[in-house]
């Protein structure tokens, strides 16, 4: 965040919330009604550092739970489980389309894929798929932008961050490639890096448009 990191946006929901308990209390005092009511939001920190003292720093600022990068469905699953209301989830509906998937090298993880949609069905993982490649796609814009002004340090930057984006969506080729791209960019630009940065483009837009003709 540009002016306030996630502790301080904590402190400063759980300080909002006390205020306005407060206020709750003493508007009931007055009409008789129960000042008792769910006010406190569930906050969970989810961080690319999974460093020791890195959890008790978030639940002392006021975070209720922790969740380390890379995202697993199934840790994922068992923290909603802990701080949501469940529902039951809606049938998943059965679509079939006749139109192939395109050749892509890069494609999601099927074992990763099965288990985003048990959690929450097709709609979840195409809701997910639609965020990812919006993510995606800012990152390269970064890249090219990057490579353009000659600036490897923003290069590496931008790849490193879509290499967490692809690793949390199961798009471990795509992230390793993002991984070369963060490792070879280090002093300098390699002068193939355009080509690569391009390539990267289309595999996400082939990702995108395989999940859409599958109809998963």
């Amino acid at each position: 965040m540009p002016e306030m990191d996630g502790y301080e946006a904590t402190r400063a929901i759980r300080r909002h919330e006390e205020l306005r308990a407060k206020n709750r209390t003493t508007l009931a005092s007055f009409s008789g009604a129960s000042p008792h009511s769910r006010t406190r939001i569930p906050i969970v920190a989810l961080t690319a550092n999974a460093m020791q003292g890195d959890k008790e720093k978030c639940l002392q600022a006021g975070m209720d739970d922790y969740l380390a990068k890379p995202i697993r469905p199934e840790s994922l699953h068992a923290i909603l489980n802990k701080w949501l209301t469940a529902t039951e989830p809606e049938a998943p509906t059965s679509f079939h389309s006749s139109t192939p998937p395109l050749a892509t090298p890069f494609p999601f993880d099927p074992n990763m894929v099965a288990q985003w949609q048990a959690l929450g069905g097709p709609d979840l993982f195409a809701r997910m798929v639609n965020q990812f490649v919006q993510d995606a796609i800012a990152c390269v814009e970064t890249l090219e932008s990057a490579c353009a002004s000659k600036n490897p340090e923003k290069l590496r930057d931008a790849a490193h961050g879509l290499k967490g984006i692809c690793r949390n969506m199961g798009a471990n080729g795509l992230a390793e490639l993002a991984s070369t791209v963060e490792r070879e960019c280090q002093n300098h630009i390699p002068a193939n890096m355009p080509q690569t940065i391009s390539s990267i483009r289309t595999a996400i837009t082939h990702m995108a448009s395989n999940e859409k003709r599958s109809g998963r």
